[in-house]
């Protein structure tokens, strides 16, 4: 028996129950049309030996179609709505706006000096890593180095950069706890 004759006989035994359910689950005639036409076409289409019931379809999993093809129908409709919501914003922080602007020079400034130390792999590692899209791994693809050596590299130079410069969001903390 092919697919058309089985949802001609889900359609003929069982159409009052599904238009009910469908209703049920959108609490809209219109919208329940619509799962309904999905939920046929679905059958038509891509039905599975798994689902046959007798002559039919599992009216079960019919079911389990609708509720769930509506859930996501909803979910993602929610995804584009316009939310309105009231932000108290806080007044724009320049002085920390300009300590950020010299903490990021300085970070530039410090690494181009360690290019010219013993430093100067890590550094130039630590470089390509903080200012290009590079991630750890395609670094390392690029440069045809092992993960774990450039991890150890970019630690290395995060944890010189931290002793020995002053970081704009230490100073932020201590102005919340003081």
């Amino acid at each position: 028996m092919d697919n058309n004759l089985r949802t001609q006989t889900l359609y003929l035994q069982h159409k009052q129950w599904l238009e009910d359910a469908a209703i049920a689950i959108t609490r809209n005639k219109c919208e329940a049309e619509d799962l309904l036409g999905d939920l046929y076409l679905y059958l038509l289409e891509k039905g599975s030996p798994k689902i046959y019931y007798e002559d039919s379809w599992n009216i079960m999993y019919c079911y389990s179609y609708l509720k769930t093809r509506w859930i996501n129908k909803v979910k993602t409709s929610k995804k584009f709505v316009d939310r309105v919501v009231d932000v108290e914003y806080e007044a724009y922080d320049i002085e920390f706006d300009e300590a950020l602007d010299k903490s990021y020079d300085e970070v530039v400034r410090t690494l181009k000096e360690l290019e010219k130390t013993p430093l100067w792999p890590q550094s130039k590692l630590s470089s390509m890593y903080f200012f290009t899209d590079l991630t750890l791994d395609k670094l390392s693809k690029e440069i045809g180095i092992s993960k774990s050596t450039t991890y150890l590299a970019v630690k290395r130079i995060k944890e010189y950069l931290r002793t020995n410069l002053q970081s704009p969001f230490q100073n932020e903390h201590t102005k919340e706890k003081g």
